[in-house]
């Protein structure tokens, strides 16, 4: 979806990012020719717009530029614009779990699970639907308790967690500028505003009811 308009691709996403960047110099190309056409018609019309004897050349002109159908460049995909607040240095080891594990009922998602964190790491969990990933991560936020094993954190070490469930608990009856508003924040309203804009909602946008949003623009609200 670009420009207002949907583009298909058959294709793998390594192949759709080569397709879509070799249509998007096609458009600027086709548009730089267009520009050069249009400017070269006017300087015409302009040229001999009172002049009898090309009257009817210049009626011609104007009818071709009144019908011409003007490529629309397509612009950059917007994205979120934001980053999270320094946190004070924390120790090199920033988290780890020793022999964790979790059973519901008979049912074990995991066991004896050994994981270290350092200071500077990114990792990511990846692992099939039900593998228990969800899971893992309530355990290591503390929100739910292990079976068994531990989870410690290091020195100066603040965690945060936002899960695919949190925009379940955004109040579906407001608008989004009203949930915002809602928080308890004392941010100015044209900080807000700042605010809604980096997370790609302006102008009237704001004001539209949270159950009316895609997924991602709930998830975007309650982020």
């Amino acid at each position: 979806l670009a420009g207002g308009r949907i583009n298909l691709y058959s294709c793998g996403y390594d192949k759709f990012l080569k397709e879509r960047e070799e249509r998007r110099e096609r458009l600027e190309a086709e548009w730089e020719q267009q520009k050069e056409k249009i400017e070269n018609i006017q300087r015409f019309v302009e040229r001999f717009r009172y002049k009898a004897t090309k009257a009817t050349q210049v009626q011609s002109r104007i009818r071709q530029l009144e019908k011409m159908e003007i490529t629309e460049l397509e612009g950059p995909s917007k994205s979120v614009q934001f980053k999270f607040p320094d946190s004070p240095r924390s120790g090199y080891e920033v988290m780890s779990c020793k022999n964790l594990t979790k059973k519901y009922g008979r049912k074990t998602v995991f066991e004896d699970l050994e994981l270290t964190v350092h200071r500077g790491e990114r990792l990511a969990l990846v692992g099939i639907n039900g593998a228990g990933k969800s899971t893992l991560l309530r355990l290591l936020n503390l929100s739910e308790g292990p079976t068994a094993g531990t989870v410690t954190y290091g020195l100066n070490v603040k965690k945060a967690y936002f899960s695919q469930e949190s925009a379940q608990n955004l109040d579906y009856t407001n608008t989004i500028w009203q949930e915002i508003n809602n928080t308890g924040s004392k941010m100015l309203e044209g900080a807000k505003r700042n605010l809604l804009g980096a997370f790609l909602f302006s102008g009237e946008d704001i004001h539209k009811p949270i159950s009316v949003l895609s997924g991602g623009e709930k998830s975007r609200v309650g982020l």
